[in-house]
């Protein structure tokens, strides 16, 4: 090393304006970025071909549970309920029943509370669809439709989805959901100028996930 650039090095080391093993120091100065959360995807999965009258002869596939997602944003809390198939022709004509369930755990004004949310989508014999949204604090039952969705639809894939302002829909900022569940039912559900009538009656498949989600986080659901 040229004799002049060492003198250099050592005076100013001796001044305190480098420090010793400056260059390894200077890079683990550096702070490390915190990595970007997992997106959330497939909360819920159940196997094909199981969505059969209590169990036997042939497979609804209009009724037969694929995966299931919840997704938060600013303004709105969607769920997503996929199924093997859209077309609600191969399905029990009388009409169907879906649920997306979850428990909701927040904090609000330092409290925590813990209760169920669910979405419901009817399909009715007469055509068309609607769908519902209830809770519960009840940990012994099930919430029931309490509140009319309208944003409520089920496409020929067989995707369910539903959006709810989040306010009407009770989320806080940070809360938790884990325990998504899903139901499909066979159901007798009319249309009337009256109104409507509804009435489950038969399982006929159901599916739970592990796996939770936390307010905002990112997913294969969109939520504006």
């Amino acid at each position: 090393m040229n004799r002049r650039l060492v003198v250099v090095i050592a005076a100013l080391g001796a001044s305190g304006l480098i420090a010793p093993g400056f260059g390894a120091t200077a890079a683990l100065a550096k702070t490390k970025a915190k990595p970007a959360p997992k997106p959330s995807c497939l909360m819920l999965t159940d196997a094909p071909g199981d969505a059969k009258v209590q169990g036997q002869g042939n497979n609804y596939a209009v009724d037969d549970i694929v995966s299931g997602d919840i997704a938060t944003g600013n303004k709105t809390i969607v769920g997503v309920l996929r199924l093997a198939s859209g077309d609600s022709a191969s399905g029990v004509p009388t009409g169907a029943t879906y649920k997306l369930q979850w428990t909701q755990t927040q904090k609000v004004g330092g409290k925590t509370t813990t209760f169920q949310s669910a979405f419901f989508l009817y399909v009715y014999a007469t055509g068309g669809v609607s769908g519902g949204f209830g809770t519960s604090a009840d940990s012994n039952f099930g919430p029931s439709d309490s509140m009319e969705v309208t944003q409520a639809t089920m496409n020929s894939q067989g995707v369910i989805t539903w959006i709810l302002n989040r306010k009407d829909a009770n989320v806080a900022a940070g809360a938790k959901f884990s325990q998504l569940s899903a139901t499909t039912s066979l159901a007798d559900n009319i249309r009337t100028g009256n109104g409507d009538l509804r009435g489950s009656t038969q399982t006929m498949d159901d599916a739970a996930g592990s796996r939770t989600y936390v307010d905002h986080q990112p997913s294969c659901v969109r939520a504006s």
